[in-house]
């Protein structure tokens, strides 16, 4: 992955139509709402083996599968929609990537999901943040894209993180519907 853009907004900003725009482009990976998906769980300090960042990814988010439950019509939840999707909130949840980044990503969000899951977990020990690259290049590689852009108006507070944790740090931008911000 050549580069790694967030997109970042308050509600109404334009965050959407700049991000929807980007991924328009045929050599931009549009990874929505992945930030918001995996939150804080796929950023733990120190080294961490493939099997624990994929638990991370695949385990439903404790706060989504209430909300899912709930029973309030949730738009950017994108994997409800699907009439063929093999998990539902009723159940054990929606892994955390299944419920707004795969969808985007292929019509077969769990087959993504199930290719992921064959190669994630064998992943080396490493920081959180050489696991988030390689998965963004992972889906670079499988969507022959060489630009990321990632969009979620939970990532407000990501520019001010953007240090050691961050997927790319020192090569991202955090572009906002405002100036600019580099993350280094």
């Amino acid at each position: 992955m050549r580069s790694l853009t967030f997109v970042i907004g308050s509600g109404r900003s334009g965050s959407t139509a700049l991000s929807r725009i980007m991924a328009a482009h045929p050599e931009v990976l549009s990874l929505n709402k992945y930030m918001s998906s995996v939150a804080w769980a796929a950023f733990p300090e120190g080294p961490v083996h493939g099997a624990g960042f994929w638990r991370a990814l695949s385990e439903p988010t404790p706060v989504y599968t209430r909300m899912l439950r709930s029973g309030v019509p949730l738009p950017k939840f994108l994997y409800n929609r699907l009439p063929q999707g093999r998990y539902n909130s009723s159940a054990a949840g929606v892994p955390a990537l299944s419920l707004m980044v795969l969808p985007h990503l292929s019509d077969d969000p769990d087959g993504l999901l199930d290719e992921l899951a064959a190669v994630v977990p064998g992943w080396p020990e490493r920081a959180a943040a050489d696991h988030h690259r390689a998965l963004f290049d992972h889906f670079g590689t499988r969507f022959s894209r060489h630009h990321a852009v990632e969009r979620s108006r939970y990532s407000t507070s990501w520019p001010r993180s953007c240090g050691p944790r961050s997927p790319r740090r020192g090569s991202s931008t955090c572009s906002a519907t405002a100036p600019t911000v580099p993350c280094q």
